[in-house]
């Protein structure tokens, strides 16, 4: 052992072993889309939504399923506003943003 040395990792050295991996992920593949590689899945994915006049939540935590949520917003009793989440579906593919809105616009519609 007298002479070799040890090699520890440092945080730089492992911060540009992620920069490599992340980007080798998120090159664009045959098709053009970036990130479909496979080699890296959020472990926690939430998105806001806001369009058409709903509002909601796309979320994820890794390995459950999507879930799309419907944000209700209606005037409380006491002047503040009284938010509710309601689960509108549950995918085991990530849904793109058009169906999104798409079920938000519906469950806005049956409230």
């Amino acid at each position: 052992m007298m002479g070799e040395e040890k090699w520890y990792p440092t945080m730089l050295h492992g911060e540009a072993i992620w920069r490599e991996l992340s980007s080798k992920a998120m090159a664009s593949d045959s098709t053009g889309q970036r990130g479909t590689s496979g080699r890296f899945e959020s472990v926690f994915y939430l998105k806001p939504f806001s369009d058409k006049g709903v509002y909601g939540w796309l979320y994820r935590v890794y390995p459950e399923p999507w879930q799309v949520v419907y944000e209700s917003v209606k005037p409380g009793k006491d002047g503040n506003a009284e938010v509710t989440y309601v689960p509108v579906a549950v995918l085991e593919k990530r849904p793109t943003y058009a169906e999104v809105v798409d079920m938000l616009v519906k469950a806005s519609q049956k409230r």
